[in-house]
């Protein structure tokens, strides 16, 4: 009887051992369920976070692109603005130039009716 009692006490522990060695299985397995997922979302946000470098890494290679374009054009248009300074600048001194000259000429016709003029009188 005794040993039967002792029989039953081991069979009784040994189901009791099973079920919480079931239950941290169970535990376990949602435990590892539940980091698993966590992997996953961190590992979804890693992609989306990569995919948003990529696109502001093409912004900016885009945006120093235009810069240097917009660059050259400035520098270009800086160029001929120069360029087209300069010969205003030589416009301006033949346009004085021939002023002078013309103001000669409008002299020497002056000079030369004035002498027909007087020749005529004569």
């Amino acid at each position: 009887f005794d040993e039967r009692k002792k029989v039953l006490s081991l069979e009784s522990e040994n189901e009791m051992l099973l079920n919480l060695a079931d239950e941290k299985i169970v535990c376990a397995a949602d435990s590892e369920k539940s980091k698993q997922s966590e992997i996953d979302s961190y590992k979804e946000q890693c992609e989306k976070y990569r995919d948003r470098v990529i696109e502001l890494e093409r912004k900016i290679v885009t945006m120093e692109s235009a810069l240097e374009s917009t660059g050259k054009i400035a520098s270009s248009l800086e160029w001929e603005k120069n360029s087209s300074s300069a010969k205003l600048d030589d416009l301006k001194k033949e346009n004085k130039a021939l002023e002078s000259k013309l103001r000669e000429s409008a002299q020497s016709l002056e000079s030369s009716e004035s002498q027909v003029s007087s020749l005529k009188a004569k």
